[in-house]
C-alpha cells in the first residue's frame, strides 16, 4: 500500500470512529431527553391522578436512564399518595444517593421513615436535612416529633421551639410543642402553647383536648370541664375520652 494510500486509510478509519462516537453520543442524548419526556408525562399523569399511567411512564424513563434522580423522586412521591411508602422509601434513599442535595427527596424521605414509624432513621434523617435547610420550620418541627416518640423529650423540645420562632403563626408547631412540655410535666407552658393555638384557631378540638389534660395536670377541673363543655358539641370522640379523664375512677367532693 503506498503512503498516500496509508494516509487516505488512516484518514478513513477516524472518519469511520468520528461518525461512530458522534452517533452514539446523539443515540446518549435522545435516550436522555426520552427518558426525560416519559418523566414529565409520569407527572402529568400524577397531576390527573392517573397512578397506574404514571408509575408505568416513570418506571420507562428510570429504565432509560437510572441516573436521572428526579424520576425516582416522582415515583415515590405516586407510591406515598398510595400509601405504598416502603417502596417510596427504597426510592428516595436512591435519589438522595444520586443528589445528596435533593432538598425535596430527602424531606420526603426523612417524612417516609416518620410515617412509618422509623423514628430513629427519621431522625439521623432529619439531622441531615436540617443543616439544608436550616430555616424550614416544618422540616424542625417534624424532627422534633420523631424525638418525641424516641422519647427524647429535652431535645423535642429545642426542636420544636426552633420551629415555633421560625413560624410563630402555625398552630400545628405549636400544639406540638405543647404536648412536648406535657411530657416533661412543665404544665404551665403547655398551656401556654396550647392557648396560643386557640388566639389563632379556636376551633381546633385537639388542642382543646391536649389544653383540658394539661388543666387537669394543674389539678384545675373546671377549666377542663369547659373544655369538655365545647368538645361535647363538636367532637364527641375526643369529649367521651375527656369525660373519662375527668371523672373516671375519681370520687369528687360537691365543692370542688
Amino acid at each position: 500500500m503506498k503512503y498516500r494510500d496509508n494516509i487516505n486509510y488512516v484518514l478513513f478509519l477516524v472518519s469511520v470512529l468520528f461518525l461512530t462516537l458522534t452517533s452514539d453520543a446523539q443515540s446518549i442524548s435522545h435516550g436522555d431527553n426520552r427518558a426525560k419526556v416519559l418523566n414529565n408525562l409520569g407527572v402529568d399523569y400524577f397531576v390527573q391522578g392517573k397512578d397506574d399511567e404514571a408509575i408505568a411512564s416513570l418506571k420507562s424513563s428510570i429504565e432509560i436512564d437510572p441516573k436521572l434522580e428526579r424520576a425516582y423522586y416522582n415515583l415515590a412521591s405516586v407510591y406515598s399518595r398510595l400509601g405504598r411508602n416502603t417502596e417510596a422509601v427504597v426510592l428516595l434513599k436512591t435519589a438522595v444517593g444520586l443528589d445528596p442535595r435533593h432538598v425535596e427527596a430527602h424531606a420526603r424521605l426523612c417524612d417516609s421513615y416518620l410515617t412509618l414509624n422509623q423514628y430513629e432513621n427519621a431522625i439521623s434523617c432529619y439531622e441531615v436535612l436540617i443543616p439544608l435547610t436550616p430555616r424550614d420550620a416544618r422540616s424542625h418541627s417534624n424532627y422534633g416529633v420523631a424525638l418525641m416518640h424516641a422519647n427524647r423529650h429535652k431535645e423535642a423540645i429545642a426542636a420544636l421551639e426552633t420551629a415555633v420562632r421560625l413560624n410563630p403563626k402555625d398552630v400545628e408547631n405549636l400544639n406540638n410543642l405543647g404536648v412536648a412540655y406535657l411530657n416533661v410535666k412543665d404544665d404551665l407552658r403547655a398551656i401556654d402553647a396550647f392557648r396560643q393555638v386557640l388566639l389563632i384557631d379556636p376551633g381546633s378540638e385537639p388542642t382543646r383536648y391536649n389544653l383540658a389534660i394539661a388543666e387537669l395536670a394543674r389539678g384545675n377541673r373546671s377549666a377542663a370541664i369547659d373544655q369538655y363543655s365545647f368538645l361535647k358539641a363538636a367532637n364527641g370522640d375526643l369529649a367521651r375520652h375527656l369525660f373519662d379523664a375527668i371523672y373516671k375512677g375519681n370520687v369528687v367532693d360537691i365543692n370542688k
